[in-house]
């Protein structure tokens, strides 16, 4: 018996230290954005991912239960990411599930005060699960999530206002509160629909929006910083994903003159031959326009250094003004998460915009 067990132990210790050893392609590249889907239909059958490419309305409907029950504790990893800017801050607040780990995760950052708060919580497998990530991306109807632990209280409620979306968020720990709603106007969203594998067996589904109304309070080291003209998104993501990840996402909102802008560019090494897709684009007015054939300027060692976009019509350059490093190391875990929030200055034809508060997003991750 002891030896049958000795047998097992070594089994599984040697095949995580096989996972383990797996390389993160890290592979930057220069991507075609894939054709736009406009019919409507399923994002999966029978597991798989049905078509390729991007949409601009919530026209597939995701369905988690097609997802074998192996792959929903060990493969699929759901998050809903919210985030708001103003000319002076950064506030960010997601709930993560990756089926054997949950986590809530809050990032702030004044420009003003050159001042970085981030907290997160995690819950283990032994622990029981503190909120549950619907599939459908869009609110049909009213939300509630808590989430109480000794870092940190977030309470999230989701709500249709004559057909508008509400959002409505509540953050507070020791010397540190936020209260803020968001209102979605959008005219266009960016609906991505990305393989990982010929097969389709590996995705990423996500919403990226952009440009939401928002208003709110902030209080900290005896500040209150009070907002009525703020822009907020969200990025809500769903997958199975490789084992070994990587993605840099460049993402930021603000104002130019009367336009409200926001954009979402991003670079990933799991692009499937003829099946490319990138999530770039640039909103202006809630309106999307789709940015192709972007060259990059960056050191992935060292994203502290100015960052550039060129594009045709479009530049785009980052200066980071801080830098967070998230690590996670448990087993079959190995998770280094980069985020610099900085300012952007830029052009998108012929509007300019310059100090728009954002964030470069690096992740490489085994998990």
């Amino acid at each position: 018996m002891k030896r049958k067990i000795f047998l097992v132990l070594t089994i599984i210790a040697s095949f995580i230290g096989y996972l383990r050893q797996i390389q993160i392609n890290e592979q930057v590249q220069r991507l075609q954005f894939a054709p736009e889907v406009t019919t409507p239909g399923d994002v999966l059958k029978d597991g798989k991912l049905v078509v390729n490419g991007f949409a601009r309305r919530d026209i597939r409907k995701f369905d988690s239960s097609q997802i074998s029950l192996l792959n929903r504790l060990f493969r699929f990893k759901q998050w809903d990411y919210f985030h708001l800017t103003t000319s002076q801050v950064y506030i960010a607040v997601a709930f993560v599930d990756l089926g054997y780990v949950q986590s809530i995760q809050f990032t702030f950052y004044s420009v003003k005060d050159n001042y970085f708060i981030h907290k997160d919580k995690v819950v283990y497998p032994f622990q029981s699960k503190q909120f549950t990530l619907e599939d459908d991306c869009t609110l049909k109807g009213n939300l509630t999530r808590t989430f109480k632990s000794d870092a940190i209280n977030v309470e999230y409620k989701g709500w249709l206002h004559n057909g508008v979306e509400m959002r409505g968020i509540q953050i507070n720990f020791d010397g540190f509160e936020a209260s803020f709603v968001m209102e979605s106007h959008q005219q266009d969203d960016l609906f991505i629909l990305k393989p990982f594998t010929e097969e389709g067996d590996k995705f990423f589904y996500s919403r990226k929006a952009y440009g939401w109304h928002s208003y709110g309070q902030i209080k900290y080291n005896q500040q209150t910083h009070k907002f009525t003209k703020a822009n907020a998104g969200m990025d809500y993501g769903r997958g199975i994903f490789n084992y070994a990840t990587f993605w840099l996402w460049v993402s930021g909102m603000g104002f130019s003159q009367d336009h409200r802008i926001g954009f979402n560019l991003g670079a990933a090494g799991d692009n499937v031959k003829g099946k490319e897709t990138s999530d770039e684009g640039i909103f202006i007015d809630n309106q999307l326009y789709v940015l192709s054939d972007l060259e990059y300027s960056f050191d992935l060692n060292n994203l502290e250094k100015i960052i550039t976009v060129r594009g045709k019509d479009f530049y785009l350059e980052f200066v980071p003004k801080t830098t967070h490093l998230f690590t996670e190391d448990l087993l079959l875990i190995d998770v280094k998460f980069r985020q610099l929030i900085g300012v952007f200055n830029g052009k998108f034809k012929d509007i300019e915009f310059s100090d728009i508060v954002g964030l470069v997003e690096l992740n490489r991750a085994k998990w």
